[in-house]
């Protein structure tokens, strides 16, 4: 199979394994920020413990798979893209009822809001290429990287303790959920769906060599577009994440065939503006911040990356102070 086709393919399982999961419908993204539906927690949050034990199987098997490092701007620390990126991820959530990755499945099976929301992705991907190279402060640019970059690494603890102390939290953290919101009969097990996410963690690393994330998707875009107004550029620009996304949206579109009982009808409209601006929001969030929820929720945290923790529960807050002021508007 040549790498082109690895990456769609892989890019196909992750896509179809959304729309499986039940977490693409607005309603049930929107319904998470809100706290009024906790099936997308779950299933994140499910998707992420699996992921986290398939990648430390494959790297005992000799997979080499590095977590994420910090994205220091220079402005307020060492993680400042990665907290001042997850909020505008997180506002970008609430107000498309999407996020970087499950628009390109939304997208795919038809759902109302999924080209709007493209759209405004692509508009942030552009705007951030337009600005990134003055994003970072010079003391950003001379620092050092760092190499401590995970939980073990930080603390000096065992990796296979830190693991377990991380399946646990998981563990918790849907046990609570359920409690607090039952899973509808009518919705697909947030357990099985947090499976399929998993599995297509190992698809990916088994057929690309590296671990999910769509992202870098709408920085591709950006580079493109740049590249086609400037053509005298001589930087070379990768297409890696948009077929990887163009995977997601064929293997969305394939499932919402087959299985079009999986797709939710979803009575939420949300309209273009709206969803044009949180598009471009959370594109160019994603971006500040090196990654979105696959990138840093279920690849950066099953390593175990504090970077990614941080970027995570910015994210979270981000949507739910989003939705709390929109509620009292």
């Amino acid at each position: 199979m040549s790498a082109a086709l690895s990456i769609v393919a892989s890019g196909a399982v992750f896509g179809g394994s959304l729309l499986a999961a039940g977490v693409i419908a607005p309603s049930v993204i929107v319904g998470q920020m809100q706290l009024t539906d906790m099936h997308m927690l779950k299933v994140f949050v499910v998707g992420s413990a699996s992921s986290a034990l398939v990648l430390r199987g494959l790297q005992r098997l000799g997979y080499i798979l590095k977590a994420r490092a910090p994205t220091n701007l220079g402005w307020l620390g060492n993680y400042d893209g990665n907290i001042i990126g997850g909020l505008l991820i997180g506002i970008g959530m609430t107000l498309t009822g999407s996020c970087p990755g499950t628009v390109f499945a939304q997208f795919g099976s038809g759902i109302q809001s999924g080209p709007y929301t493209l759209a405004g992705g692509f508009l942030g991907g552009i705007m951030y290429t337009s600005v990134s190279k003055n994003l970072k402060t010079q003391k950003a640019k001379d620092s050092a990287p760092s190499n401590l970059l995970t939980i073990p690494q930080k603390t000096g603890m065992d990796a296979n303790i830190v693991l377990l102390l991380f399946e646990a939290l998981c563990a918790s953290i849907v046990a609570l959920s359920t409690q607090l919101s039952p899973n509808p009969s009518t919705r697909l097990s947030p357990l099985f769906g947090g499976l399929l996410i998993g599995f297509s963690q190992l698809t990916s690393v088994l057929l690309t060599k590296s671990t999910l994330g769509i992202s870098s998707s709408y920085e591709e875009v950006g580079e493109w577009f740049w590249r086609v107004i400037t053509p005298s550029t001589k930087e070379r620009v990768s297409s890696t994440s948009i077929i990887f996304a163009l995977g997601a949206t064929c293997g969305s579109f394939a499932v919402s065939r087959i299985w079009p009982e999986l797709v939710q009808r979803d009575v939420m409209v949300l309209g273009p503006s709206r969803t044009v601006v949180g598009g471009a929001v959370m594109a160019f969030g994603s971006r500040l911040g090196s990654g979105c929820t696959s990138g840093h929720g279920i690849s950066g945290m099953s390593l175990l990356s504090v970077s990614s923790i941080i970027s995570v529960i910015s994210m979270f807050a981000g949507g739910i102070m989003t939705a709390a002021m929109m509620a009292r508007i």
